[in-house]
């Protein structure tokens, strides 16, 4: 357990951007790599703290190093998690055992804290995610690490606690001794090196001083006394002489002191290490019951699982009646759900005739959407359509009111002839009004019975409201309009609701639920099947009693197939007839477009006949249509018996049979076919044709109904000199 958990902890601890080299977990007993992921996870909460960790080899400076990394995780717990940080045995880490001996056991619980820490940090669904990169083995190892530490508690007995307390107190003191004497031990070594290095250079200077005075004795001894001079210079050599042979005893005396402190030195360290032995031989005590204490635990804790095992399987043996019970329940709905299950396999297999009459369904739906979007598609064109026209409308509206003003101009105009105004402007440019209205035919009095007849025209207009032709026109194709927008919207809904029907009862169908027995469908689909046993059964009876094929039958099917021929080329003679028809009736449209530029009286009544009768043509052209396909319908029915036909003579008569006359049939066949297609081609392109226009007289151009406009129109229909 303890290696899978060191090895997943090793797994996330590796996915952390820091430059170091993890191989095992005993690497981070230096407190350096943990001090590196506690500033990844909170910089600004430990880097105070951990920036005074310094990697050694040293196991005090490693202690040192890992007292401040747990300080800081006791504090960030304190007072950025608001939890208290664990202290029992079994949670809490002993960083002494970690410095001396690199304690996987206690690493892993050092590094609990850390991940601990974490999960309960603000980058927490950082971690998370890396935790999730890991396999699923360290996953799992994650998940049991994560929810020990989250049901971490320490309602433990008042003698546990303690116990842990004191031994907790010792383990402190135990460590303030050790550090004291390991600055004392530090402090003695670094004296002993300044003494020693003392020592060698007063040793050094004494051979020196001593070499020195051999050489001055050496001198003394051989050289011969010359003078008073010479004397005096000896003299002054004896007294050096003498000087340096006093300093030497002197340091000798230091010496032999320096040699006692060092000595007494010694005899501190020795003992000082005799005190280090025992701390740590009583320290492995604690650490020997601390390891009881978690034996202890351990197993009462598995006694309690192993008590609340077996109080579950006294439940379980007290509730086996019941269970019996249930099980034969089981097991009786088992079979009848088995019996159920045959029977549906064997209606399914019956049913193998509905499949088709869902698949005619499906193809049923397709065709009713395509004509839904067809609809669609018409009614939106009607819905531009019938935008146009309104904006004709208002176009009407528009120049009728021009027509009031253009009238009440007129007024004016005349009301100013009356006035005599014209006739000063006629005499000024020497001119009469009366001479020039002689030259032109007109009179005043037929002036003044024009402008009665206009104001009585104006005042029933204004009276009665009336609105031209054109805008009646309008107003009818408008309602047509609208009558035909409502009834594509009612077969839109009737085949939506029809098509939802479909559906459900399809969905009801295909998922197997339970299908009413009274419903339509039902009801269809079992006359279906009735219908076609009962073909089936007459099919039979047909093929026993039928003779076997000869030559004459299939000459019959061939005069057969050449009657038929003859009537699919008077169908074409008469779709040409029809086709002639629209051409003309095409070619007559435009002359009635091209006719539109004469005069307005008349036009309109002439215009509304036109337009029953072309509606009438494209009635009666539409009609045709819909028999000529329905005649071909049945003509394709017919070549497909008469295909089946030719296929049962072929397999009747073999293969040695086939002569000149079938492959005749063959291409008759073929030819009969081509001209179907041919059929139908030009029926669609007689509908497209109808359909364009009526289109286009639908957007024929209108005449003006203003007086300015008809007079520009009459102007430019005039016929030229």
């Amino acid at each position: 357990m303890s290696s899978n958990s060191a090895a997943a902890l090793l797994d996330w601890i590796k996915l952390f951007p820091i430059d170091a080299d993890i191989s095992r977990l005993s690497d981070l007993a230096d407190g350096t790599v943990i001090g590196k992921l506690l500033l990844d996870i909170d910089y600004y909460a430990f880097h105070d703290d951990i920036n005074k960790v310094t990697p050694s080899e040293q196991w005090v400076v490693r202690f040192q190093n890992l007292k401040k990394v747990h300080k800081a995780l006791v504090h960030y717990y304190t007072s950025n998690l608001q939890r208290r940080a664990p202290t029992s045995s079994k949670y809490a880490p002993d960083l002494l055992a970690i410095a001396r001996e690199g304690s996987q056991r206690e690493l892993i619980k050092l590094i609990k804290l850390v991940v601990f820490v974490a999960i309960e940090s603000e980058r927490r669904e950082h971690y998370i995610t890396q935790i999730q990169q890991l396999s699923s083995t360290s996953q799992n190892e994650f998940m049991l690490v994560i929810d020990q530490m989250m049901k971490l508690n320490e309602d433990h007995s008042d003698e546990v606690d303690k116990q842990v307390l004191h031994t907790s107190e010792t383990e402190f003191q135990m460590e303030e001794e050790i550090s004291r004497l390991v600055t004392e031990k530090e402090s003695l070594e670094n004296e002993h090196k300044q003494l020693l290095d003392r020592f060698t250079k007063s040793q050094s200077l004494a051979e020196e001083l001593r070499a020195e005075i051999q050489h001055l004795q050496d001198r003394l001894t051989d050289g011969p006394i010359s003078s008073t001079g010479q004397s005096k210079a000896d003299m002054v050599l004896q007294i050096q002489l003498d000087q340096l042979q006093a300093d030497v005893h002197k340091m000798e005396d230091t010496i032999s002191e320096r040699d006692a402190t060092i000595s007494g030195n010694e005899n501190t360290i020795k003992s000082l290490n005799r005190k280090v032995d025992d701390l740590t031989r009583a320290s492995d005590y604690v650490e020997k019951l601390k390891d009881d204490l978690d034996t202890a635990r351990h197993t009462v804790e598995k006694l309690r699982k192993e008590q609340n095992v077996m109080q579950h399987y006294k439940k379980k043996l007290e509730s086996m009646p019941e269970l019996e019970k249930r099980l034969k329940f089981l097991e009786e709905e088992n079979t009848t759900m088995q019996r159920e299950n045959v029977q549906m396999e064997e209606a399914i297999r019956s049913n193998t005739g509905d499949k088709k009459l869902i698949g005619t369904y499906k193809k049923q739906i397709d065709r009713y959407e395509a004509e839904h979007a067809e609809l669609l598609k018409e009614k939106q064109r009607l819905e531009l359509e019938n935008a146009s026209m309104r904006e004709v409308v208002a176009g009407a509206e528009g120049q009728r009111s021009k027509d009031t003003e253009h009238i009440q101009t007129l007024e004016v105009k005349v009301q100013e002839l009356e006035n005599g105004l014209i006739g000063q402007a006629s005499e000024s440019i020497q001119g009469d009004l009366d001479s020039e209205m002689n030259f032109r035919g007109v009179t005043k009095t037929d002036l003044k019975l024009r402008i009665n007849k206009l104001e009585r025209e104006n005042q029933q207009l204004k009276e009665t409201g009336l609105k031209s032709a054109d805008s009646v026109v309008l107003q009818n194709l408008l309602e047509d309009k609208e009558k035909a927008r409502y009834r594509l919207e009612q077969d839109v809904l009737i085949t939506n609701s029809d098509k939802l029907a479909l559906e459900a009862e399809l969905a009801s169908l295909k998922t197997g639920g339970e299908i009413d027995e009274g419903s339509s469908i039902v009801i269809q689909l079992r006359k279906n099947i009735e219908e076609r046993d009962r073909i089936i059964q007459e099919t039979r009876k047909q093929l026993d009693d039928r003779p076997p094929l000869s030559v004459s039958t299939g000459d019959a099917s061939i005069s057969k197939l050449i009657n038929e021929k003859d009537e699919l080329q008077r169908v074409i003679a008469d779709l040409k007839d029809t086709l002639l028809d629209s051409e003309k009736g095409n070619g007559e449209l435009k002359a009635t477009l091209a006719a539109i530029g004469g005069s307005r009286e008349g036009r309109h009544g002439e215009l509304e006949k036109r337009v029953l009768q072309l509606q009438d043509k494209l009635e009666d052209r539409r009609e045709k249509s819909i028999k000529a396909r329905e005649h071909i319908k049945k003509q394709n029915t017919t070549i497909k018996e008469l295909q089946d036909e030719l296929e049962t003579a072929r397999t009747s008569r073999g293969p040695g049979k086939k002569g000149a006359d079938y492959e005749t049939l063959l291409g008759r066949n073929n030819n009969t076919m081509k001209e179907v297609d041919l059929v139908t081609s030009a029926w669609y392109e007689l509908t497209s044709r109808l359909q364009s226009n009526t289109v286009t007289l639908g957007r024929r151009k209108e005449v003006p109904v203003s007086w300015l406009g008809k007079q520009r129109h009459a102007v430019a229909n005039f016929p030229k000199r």
